[in-house]
C-alpha cells in the first residue's frame, strides 16, 4: 500500500496558520518568508582587546571591532519559500534583507535592515514526526541599520 502522507496529513494544512507568531516579518528581497521561525543575531558583540599592562594583576579589555558574520534564516519547509530562496542564491546579487518587529494590532514596529549575498539555501537532517526544515546563509554586506516604530 503506497500511503501519501504529505496529501493525507497536510493538503490543506497552511502551518503559518497553526503556529505562534512572535509578532516578526522576514524579507529577503520582495520575498517574505512566511515560515520563517528563528534567525541568528541583528549586530554582534565586539572583540575584546588585550590591554594589560605587564605591571598588573588584573586583565583589562577595550572593546574593538565587531565581526560581521554570515547571517542565518531558519524557516519551515515549503516549496514557495524554498523556491523564493533558491532563485535569489542563483542570481548571486546583493538583495535587501529586512526584520520587522510588529507593534501590535497590526502595525510596523521597529525595523533592521541590511542588503547581503544568498550564498547558501538547505534542508536540514529530517526526524521522524518533524516539519522538514530549511537553513539559508547571507553574506550581509555591511552593518544593521535599525528605525524605530513611529
Amino acid at each position: 500500500m503506497n500511503i501519501d502522507f504529505k496529501t493525507l496529513y497536510f493538503a490543506n494544512l497552511d502551518i503559518a496558520d497553526v503556529l505562534t507568531s512572535i509578532g516578526i516579518e522576514v524579507k529577503i528581497g520582495s520575498t517574505v518568508i512566511a515560515w520563517a521561525h528563528s534567525f541568528s543575531d541583528l549586530g554582534g558583540e565586539p572583540e575584546g582587546l588585550d590591554c594589560t599592562p605587564l605591571s598588573s594583576f588584573v586583565r583589562l579589555q577595550k572593546a574593538g571591532l565587531v565581526e560581521q558574520e554570515n547571517w542565518t534564516v531558519d524557516y519551515w519547509f515549503n516549496e514557495d519559500d524554498y523556491q523564493a530562496i533558491e532563485a535569489l542564491k542563483n542570481a548571486s546579487s546583493s538583495s535587501p534583507v529586512t526584520v520587522t518587529f510588529d507593534k501590535g494590532s497590526g502595525t510596523s514596529g521597529t525595523i533592521f535592515t541590511n542588503s547581503g549575498v544568498v550564498r547558501a539555501n538547505y534542508l536540514t537532517g529530517q526526524e521522524v514526526n518533524a516539519v522538514a526544515e530549511g537553513h539559508c546563509v547571507i553574506e550581509l554586506s555591511g552593518e544593521w541599520t535599525m528605525t524605530p516604530a513611529a
